[in-house]
């Protein structure tokens, strides 16, 4: 019930506030503020910040899985996908990427990725990067790379990383080794 002085200082379209006090899960007492609010029916819905709290934390663990399913997805792929940033360090590479350097993710993540290249291939590649930072746009290469253990062709796609303003935060990669098929493709051309 509202009692006479809430009802006078209330504004007409505002529905009565209730107030409780309960205990929250450490056992200390709190102000449970329940509003009620006229729903376009012209009911009264109860809502409260519990049923908020439950609601993000279902969005945070949806988003918790989908970043899980995207990271497993990057993992198991044979696949070099790697993500590298404006001032040229490697924010992100996969297991098969990094296996190809004989490391471990944890041991490129925030190295330049540079060192980890020959000069004529990193030259190739920087310009590569670049290209796509300025244009903004994907970028579609064919390229032959020499790696510890040999020469290998590599078909990569890289495309621009935005952040919300549309500005370029980095570059994603993906690589896949196509050296066999180029093999094939030259001896068909002799």
């Amino acid at each position: 019930q509202i009692s006479r002085h809430q009802d006078q200082h209330r504004k007409p379209d505002a529905c009565p506030a209730h107030f409780h006090v309960r205990p929250n899960a450490l056992g200390r007492y709190q102000p449970d503020l329940r509003r009620e609010q006229q729903n376009p029916r012209g009911h009264h819905d109860r809502v409260n910040a519990d049923h908020v709290r439950i609601k993000r934390g279902n969005i945070e663990q949806k988003l918790q899985r989908s970043e899980e399913m995207y990271r497993t997805l990057a993992e198991a792929a044979q696949d070099v996908i790697y993500i590298i940033d404006e001032e040229d360090a490697v924010l992100y590479v996969n297991t098969h990427g990094a296996a190809i350097f004989n490391a471990k993710p944890e041991e490129i993540i925030g190295q330049p990725w540079t060192r980890f290249f020959d000069p004529e291939t990193h030259k190739k590649q920087k310009e590569n990067l670049r290209k796509v930072l300025t244009s903004k746009r994907p970028l579609y290469v064919e390229t032959q790379n020499f790696y510890p253990y040999g020469i290998v062709w590599l078909s990569t796609w890289l495309v621009p990383l935005k952040n919300e303003k549309g500005g370029m935060i980095g570059v994603l990669g993906v690589s896949r080794d196509i050296t066999e098929r180029k093999k094939i493709e030259e001896k068909l051309y002799r």
